[in-house]
Parts: C-alpha cells; sequence; structure tokens
C-alpha cells in the first residue's frame, strides 16, 4: 500500500494500526487477551519507507485469518477495511500476493490465452474486435449491416457494448443474438476466415447464467461480463457453472470510481485500489479476458496500462494467463503507439475507431486496422514503425486520409 499517516501518526504508527485492525478487530489490547498471543497473532509489518510523512508499505497477514473457502469477497474485504479509519489520510492498495494455500481454491480461466484465441482464430498479431454503438437509438437492422461491414473488412469479431445487454428496444438480447450470429456466419462466408461474437451477459448471476444459456444454445461464440459491479464471487460462479462452458471477458466497467485517485506517479494524498490489483483478482476469479483501459486513447490514467497487464500473463502458480484487452478511443492514429507500449498478445476493441472512420465506412476502418495490426510489432523502432505506416498508406490510401482528419502524423 501506499499510504499517507492521519494526524498524529508516523507512517510506522499507521501501518501498526492497519495490521492490528485488520486482524484483530481492534487496535487496542482488551483485558481478557494475553500481550504475547496477541502480538504472534496480529499480521506483520514487512517493510516502511525511512520518511515518516508518507511512502509505500509492505503489511503481512495471518493464513488462520479466514477459510479458503471465503474467496475473493474476503479478499477484498480485508484489502479495502483500512479505508474506513482514520489511521490514513490517503490509503492506496497498490499490489496483492496470494499464497498457495488460497489459491488453490481459484482455479482461473478455463479457457486462457491460449483458448481465447482458439475461439477467436486468431495467432501472432493482436485480436481485432468491434465494440457496437449507439446503445440507443438506431435500428438493430443498422446496427448489424454495420457489424457485417467491419467484419468484412477485417475485424475478427463483434462484441456488444459495455451497456447493452437486455433493453426494450430492437436490441432486445434473445433477438439480437440471433441476428447478430446470422451476420457472424455471412461475413465469414464472404471474408473466407473464422468469425466470432460475444454477448454481454452482465447482469444478477442467476439472470446472467440464463442469458450465457441463451447465448450457447444460439451459437454464440463467447460472453462479456462486469466482474467489478457483479462481484468477483458472480465471476467464479458463472466459470464454474455446469449450465453453459463459452469464454468469459470482464469488462469491468466502473472501477474508475476505486481507481480513478490522480496522478499515479504522485500517489500520496489518494485513497483507492489500482487497476494492477482488479486485473489480478479477475484472473483469479476465471476471466479468460480483462479489459484493462488503452495506453493512448480516451481512457483516464492511460499511463498505467501497460501496469495493469503484468499480473495477466505473470507466472502465478498453475493459473492460466488472462488475455488483457484494450479499449477506449482506439483508431488508426494511435494504434501503433499501443502496441508498442502494450505488445501484440491481446484484444484491441474499437467502436468509433471503425463506425466512425473518418475516411470510409466501417468496412475501410477495420480494414485499416486489421493491416496496420497485421504489419506493426512492439519489437519495431519509431523509426521503422514509422516507414511501416507511410508504406500501408501507399497500398491504402484511406489510411492516408485519416491521419490527415486526426492531424497526426503517421506513427
Amino acid at each position: 500500500m501506499n499510504i499517507e499517516p492521519g494526524d498524529g501518526y508516523t507512517v510506522e504508527e499507521a501501518a501498526g494500526k492497519i495490521v492490528q485492525i485488520v486482524t484483530l478487530g481492534s487496535s487496542r489490547h482488551f483485558p481478557f487477551e494475553d500481550p504475547e498471543t496477541r502480538r504472534k497473532a496480529a499480521g506483520k509489518i514487512l517493510s516502511v519507507p525511512d520518511r515518516t510523512d508518507s511512502g509505500r508499505i509492505e503489511l503481512a497477514y495471518p493464513l488462520d485469518l479466514g477459510g479458503v473457502q471465503e474467496g475473493l469477497s474476503y479478499i477484498m474485504t480485508l484489502l479495502s477495511y483500512p479505508a474506513e479509519y482514520n489511521y490514513t489520510d490517503s490509503y492506496l492498495v497498490e499490489k496483492v500476493s496470494l499464497p498457495t494455500k488460497l489459491r488453490k481454491n481459484l482455479p482461473g480461466p478455463n479457457y486462457g490465452n491460449d483458448g481465447l484465441r482458439a475461439v477467436l482464430g486468431v495467432e501472432g498479431r493482436p485480436v481485432l474486435g468491434l465494440l457496437t454503438k449507439p446503445r440507443l437509438g438506431v435500428d438493430l437492422s443498422v446496427l448489424c449491416e454495420n457489424c457485417r461491414e467491419a467484419l468484412i473488412g477485417g475485424a475478427d469479431f463483434v462484441v456488444d457494448d459495455e451497456l447493452i445487454i437486455d433493453p426494450a428496444t430492437s436490441l432486445q438480447f434473445e433477438n439480437r443474438i440471433e441476428e447478430m450470429v446470422r451476420v457472424r456466419d455471412e461475413a465469414a462466408a464472404e471474408a473466407g476466415e473464422q468469425k466470432a461474437y460475444f454477448a454481454n451477459i452482465s447482469a444478477d448471476v442467476d439472470a446472467a447464467i440464463e442469458y450465457a444459456v441463451l447465448a450457447e444454445e444460439a451459437g454464440v461464440d463467447g460472453v462479456v461480463m462486469n466482474a467489478f459491479a457483479m462481484g468477483f464471487p458472480a465471476l467464479r460462479k458463472l466459470v464454474e457453472s455446469e449450465a453453459f462452458d463459452l469464454p468469459i471477458i470482464t469488462t469491468n466497467v466502473g472501477v474508475g470510481i476505486l481507481t480513478r485517485f490522480g496522478d499515479p506517479r504522485n500517489p500520496a494524498g489518494t485513497t483507492g485500489i489500482s487497476e494492477q490489483v482488479i486485473a489480478k483478482l479477475s484472473r483469479y476469479a476465471g476471466a479468460d479476458g480483462v479489459h484493462i483501459g488503452i495506453a493512448e486513447g480516451e481512457w483516464y490514467e492511460v499511463e498505467a496500462s501497460s501496469r495493469r497487464a503484468v499480473p495477466l500473463d505473470a507466472q502465478i502458480g498453475s493459473i492460466a494467463p488472462s488475455t488483457p484487452v484494450v479499449a477506449g478511443g482506439l483508431s488508426v492514429e494511435n494504434v501503433w503507439r499501443n502496441i508498442k507500449i502494450l505488445g501484440s498478445d491481446m484484444i484491441m476493441e474499437a467502436g468509433r475507431g471503425i463506425l466512425g472512420y473518418p475516411a470510409g465506412g466501417p468496412r475501410e476502418g477495420a480494414e485499416a486496422l486489421r493491416v496496420l495490426l497485421e504489419r506493426l510489432s512492439s519489437e519495431m523502432t519509431q523509426q521503422e514503425a514509422e516507414q511501416i505506416i507511410a508504406e500501408t498508406a501507399d497500398d491504402l490510401p484511406h489510411i492516408k486520409k485519416a491521419f490527415d482528419h486526426y492531424g497526426a502524423e503517421m506513427g
């Protein structure tokens, strides 16, 4: 954690109060407690900074504080509980590490990165997804035609917008998934390559399972949900459900209410949980893909996205890696910088960058992004990338028009 102690406390004193309140339930001993037993039962302060006014601390809590069955709900409570007290003026949870005893009840993703890529039929480059837009005001027939054009142009899959679930419009769930599966199949036949569709099932967990079953029966390839809003236990219940077998991507939409804590380079004076922790817990809970924002685009705190991706592919026992999902203002103007920062092993989802492509329609927008994803690599230098983009613009002149529209240099 990175903390700023409350009035009257040093960093070390505040750390001691946190350890005691979390592990013992009180920062003061009770008359019936043996002092030595209390000391041994409490957690430990592993490190504190030399300075007394703020800094990063590392704490350890005893394994017998909770049982393995309590899962991620209990972990979230442990992490967030100290924020209720005046021992700190700021309390930022930056990292979390779970021991093997706790991880053994968290098997992680069913599909993981490799399985998700197999479902999407893409290897060796970022996967290109289309986020359906807008949420209201457009008939399903228009939405489907735009998706069909984008898939033919080069998008690998279509995914429902994060807030489109089962509206009282032509986009109603059963109606929408039936039409989207039809569009997927038609586009795959015309493009001569595999295409996919992921449906949004974000709802209370019982309803989400019902939606997932309907989706699988209709031939949908995967589902998206919101583990932040629904809870990590809800994600685990979906992952472990025997009612359906589909890969799951979590959007974690709304998590900024916890993670939007100001300048990440100067965390003093902030309280919250880093998106790195949220991403890691999403992987523990079983998400095959996890939204991490974007390295450059319209997302808040874009420079932190590379750090969020770290816990998704790091070695954690036998838990399979999750796929980072990048979204939030992706376009031809910033696709290279996102690849350079985040690498190529990810899913990149665009909405306006395809549907509102300034040099053509959805087919051209998807084509532009797809070709760039195929030709660019994170191992390239800036000069090499600029050359590739310039050569691509010669092959596809509408890319040059798009860069002119954005007022950006190519690369």
